[in-house]
């Protein structure tokens, strides 16, 4: 049996408010993965661009894999937004 309760191992998920003092530590790295880039795409113009934005006043680190795979996906998501 383990010695901590089950709250004390999913502490971030139960969180009532998002503090974003993290986000001012030089030292914190935000790692987005592809859904959330091909998200800002689907967004509508004004939208996305205060996303990016904000990620360039970031730290932000960006993997190999996502980047080939928001490069092989952001042209069906531009297509859709077209076709809307």
């Amino acid at each position: 049996m383990c010695s901590k309760d089950f709250k004390s191992y999913f502490y971030p998920f139960l969180i009532n408010k998002f503090e974003s003092k993290f986000l001012e530590d030089e030292e914190t790295l935000i790692v987005p993965d592809t859904n959330y880039l091909l998200a800002i795409l689907s967004l509508p113009d004004e939208y996305g661009s205060q996303y990016l934005k904000a990620l360039k006043d970031i730290n932000i680190y960006v993997p190999y894999i996502v980047a080939l795979e928001f490069n092989f996906n952001k042209y069906r998501i531009k297509f859709d937004k077209i076709k809307k």
